[in-house]
């Protein structure tokens, strides 16, 4: 009886755990998940000569199937919140993103989930003759609670405070400008 009741105690552990690991896999497969990131061969900045039209491409990354309203989508907003001026166009066709180019100027393109929830953004030129990108070295993480990619005065490396240094990434469009600017 003694040994019944003991191999019955060594058993209920082993039960809860399994329990809970059913318990778990049942609700990750009612639970809908999201793409986890957005991947892109854009950068920060890009330029893009007005009165054109570009394929926008973007592809969304996820660890298994995703529930609803993981399809993605892009947008526009003006780099100034204070112009009102449309300076490109989001167009659809044949489930492909187009931009259309209008007018000259700053925009912030967004590519997102259609819940917003997951999002990749960077800084889009529109000109006309020609523009200088100057951007950092290092891509920004597209963590950002807003529009603004902050600088600190230091870094921590290896646990040790030094002053923070980057490097800059400056290129001209169209590329048959290059030779006028030697960095």
């Amino acid at each position: 009886m003694i040994k019944k009741n003991l191999i019955i105690l060594l058993l209920i552990p082993f039960l809860i755990a399994l329990i809970g690991v059913m318990a778990a896999k049942t609700t990750y497969k009612i639970i809908d998940n999201d793409i986890t990131d957005i991947k892109w061969k854009y950068g920060d900045v890009e330029a893009f000569k007005v009165n054109n039209t570009f394929l926008l491409e973007a592809e969304g990354i996820s660890s298994g199937d995703v529930g609803e309203d993981n399809e993605l989508t892009w947008s526009i907003d003006n780099k100034d919140s204070s112009d009102t001026i449309e300076h490109a166009k989001i167009r659809k066709d044949n489930d492909k993103f187009y931009l259309d180019t209008l007018v000259v100027g700053n925009i912030i393109l967004t590519c997102s989930n259609k819940k917003g929830n997951i999002y990749r953004s960077m800084n889009a030129i529109i000109y006309e003759h020609g523009a200088i990108l100057v951007s950092s070295d290092i891509q920004g993480s597209q963590q950002n609670i807003d529009n603004t990619i902050y600088y600190g005065q230091y870094d921590l490396a290896d646990g040790q405070k030094r002053k923070a240094t980057f490097n800059l990434k400056v290129k001209v469009v169209p590329e048959q400008y290059e030779n006028i600017l030697e960095v």
